[in-house]
């Protein structure tokens, strides 16, 4: 039986196995940049006049803590936030407020995704070169639908910042976390079948997210993909395919025959365009899944940095947080790392950066 087993690298074919070679050195550059990251973000709740009024004898007691408060007429709510810049003046209040919760949730928003991405990827591609297809499947399946998500919630947090970056500077900073705020809430809360928990609301359909994905990357193997990799990831067809040979049909036409093995094995010591398809199809989802998931996590961190940047987050808030960056003038180099400060636009009125699919 020994002699039947096979490398993963011949099972997969020489092909595939140098395209997934290819794909560490984007891997191996994200987790350099984020692997061990860590960041705070926080949420604003909004309060009634007599929990405010209770809240302003709470900071007398606690002249060490830095707040600062601001009141919705229309809604007759405060929102109060602790940490602040000290020597804010009253024209920089709602900014001070408001920027520095944006820029942190838009953060940890960025920073969970490139995370899923790296472990369901690392997953996949252990589960390949261990041949263990079931976790590999089920990872690359994820995968698909993570980049689908990142793509989706990329696209309407650009639109928002996009439409955010051109408001007119009065009643600016209430009217940017008009269009971001349920943007990022709905990213945070979303909810497939939770019902205990409140506060949560209904998570956008998986699948949705695989038909733009298919659709925006011009790969419309994405849902062919899917599909075998959901019945491989559920006990359905494909969780029996990921251990079954090829079918040999004899030649009368009444007798089927199938190996099964948890290793891949050659058939009749055949190892040349042997068909292992749902490991195939995990590996050829994983393959474009990293080279569209890849620049469009860069894109979206262009984003964030622009709103942070734009909005001078961190220089309103004592809070320390992952990408907590601050202007520089002129001609220096911008925290960014994109060019110049001067020709990054990170200014009220310039572009917004775009999310749009590209192959790394």
């Amino acid at each position: 039986m020994d002699d039947h087993y096979l490398s993963t690298r011949i099972a997969l074919g020489h092909r595939r196995a140098a395209s997934i070679d290819q794909l560490y050195s984007g891997l191996n550059e994200l987790e350099a940049l984020a692997g061990n990251a860590a960041t705070v973000d926080m949420h604003l709740l909004p309060v009634s006049r007599e929990k405010f009024e209770k809240l302003k004898l709470y900071t007398f007691r606690k002249p060490q803590e830095s707040w600062l408060f601001a009141r919705d007429d229309a809604k007759d709510i405060y929102i109060c936030v602790d940490d602040a810049s000290s020597g804010i003046d009253s024209s920089n209040v709602f900014a001070a407020i408001f920027f520095p919760e944006l820029h942190t949730r838009l953060v940890s928003w960025w920073l969970v995704h490139a995370w899923r991405f790296m472990d369901l990827a690392d997953a996949t591609l252990n589960g390949l070169r261990e041949w263990r297809i079931t976790i590999s499947a089920v990872a690359s399946r994820a995968l698909i639908e993570e980049v689908g998500c990142l793509l989706y919630e990329a696209k309407q947090i650009a639109e928002g910042w996009r439409k955010a970056k051109s408001l007119p500077a009065k009643g600016r900073p209430q009217q940017v976390r008009d269009l971001l705020h349920p943007l990022l809430a709905q990213a945070a809360f979303g909810s497939r079948g939770v019902a205990e928990v409140r506060g949560l609301r209904p998570a956008t359909n998986v699948q949705t997210y695989v038909d733009k994905l298919a659709k925006a990357s011009g790969e419309m193997e994405f849902l062919r993909w899917y599909a075998w990799l959901s019945n491989a990831a559920h006990p359905a067809v494909g969780s029996r395919i990921a251990y079954a040979s090829q079918p040999l049909v004899h030649e009368t036409d009444t007798v089927v025959r199938r190996r099964f093995t948890r290793r891949p094995t050659s058939i009749q010591g055949k190892t040349e365009g042997l068909d292992f398809l749902i490991a195939h199809q995990s590996a050829d989802a994983t393959i474009s899944a990293v080279k569209v998931g890849l620049p469009l996590l860069w894109k979206a961190l262009e984003i964030v940095d622009d709103v942070g940047l734009t909005t001078h987050a961190a220089t309103f808030t004592e809070q320390i947080y992952w990408r907590n960056l601050k202007p520089v003038r002129g001609n220096r180099w911008c925290p960014c790392a994109k060019g110049r400060w001067k020709s990054c636009q990170h200014d009220w009125g310039s572009p917004a950066p775009e999310i749009s699919i590209t192959l790394c």
